[in-house]
């Protein structure tokens, strides 16, 4: 029989060791920086910031962005300038940094960054604190940004109802094994110069990939959701715009020729990518 002593150290131990190894859910100590729409919060005992840029009303939907690796939130929203097209529309956009190693940990093994967690909270927050839902939160990266946001669709229980990937597709090992999970909308922009998204032509047939071909994905996409294609043709400069719909799902497809890992520049495509992302989820 188990002394009360020994019964009372174990219950101890019971209560105190779930406190310890319980999994965060959500953001902790969110307070306002002392930069302009700059804000601090708690997540995984680190400080993390994000820049969050509001409606004059409630916001009718937020896009969440993810920079590139080496980027700042700063640098990312003079380089995307979301905040110009969706602010005035009733979007809010918030500017998330990845910490002070500059990287997302989409999916990699070695790091233990719960970046996956935090971008998740981060959403659901959002969602309760200006009555969202998941239909209208989006997420948006660039290159690493981008793998991040992939990675982040191929999650069951994954907070957002859209998925934009400028430069960057889901890492080859999670995309093979959670495809199948896969419940948003998905909208690809990606140049056909670009090293780390990949097609099937020759040139790249004997680079190791880190990533799935661009092909495969599309194909993926339009049939495990019976997606119809809608239009397409002609976009701006040497680019050419795909849509496929169905009655629940979108997927849309921008591919510009000869251009390389970067985010498309209007003095080169003719267009800004923040108003078509906003064409795109009205």
């Amino acid at each position: 029989m188990i002394s009360k002593k020994l019964y009372i150290f174990f219950t101890f131990w019971l209560l105190t060791s779930n406190l310890i190894f319980a999994k965060q859910t959500k953001l902790q100590d969110i307070t306002v920086s002392d930069q302009k729409n700059v804000y601090t919060c708690i997540w995984d005992k680190t400080q993390r910031k994000f820049s969050l840029f509001l409606p004059e009303e409630s916001p009718k939907g937020i896009f969440i962005m993810l920079h590139g690796a080496g980027q700042t939130i700063q640098g990312f929203k003079s380089l995307t300038k979301m905040e110009q097209s969706a602010v005035p529309a009733g979007y809010a956009v918030c500017y998330v940094s990845s910490g002070k190693d500059g990287v997302w940990n989409a999916g990699s093994r070695t790091s233990k960054k719960d970046d996956l967690g935090y971008i998740s909270a981060l959403a659901r927050y959002f969602q309760n604190t200006y009555s969202l839902q998941k239909e209208n939160t989006y997420l948006c990266g660039f290159s690493n940004g981008a793998f991040m946001t992939n990675y982040t669709a191929l999650q069951k229980k994954s907070p957002f109802g859209t998925i934009i990937a400028v430069a960057g597709l889901a890492p080859l090992n999670e995309w093979n094994k959670s495809r199948e999970n896969t419940n948003c909308n998905l909208f690809l922009i990606y140049g056909t110069k670009d090293d780390l998204v990949l097609s099937k032509d020759e040139e790249k047939q004997n680079v190791q990939r880190a990533y799935p071909y661009i092909e495969d994905v599309v194909d993926f996409w339009i049939t495990h959701h019976k997606l119809n294609l809608y239009s397409q043709g002609d976009f701006g400069n040497n680019t050419v715009l795909s849509k496929y719909e169905n009655d629940s799902k979108k997927f849309w497809l921008m591919e510009i020729k000869n251009y390389p890992h970067q985010w498309p520049a209007s003095r080169t495509t003719g267009f800004e990518l923040s108003d078509v992302i906003l064409d795109f989820v009205n």
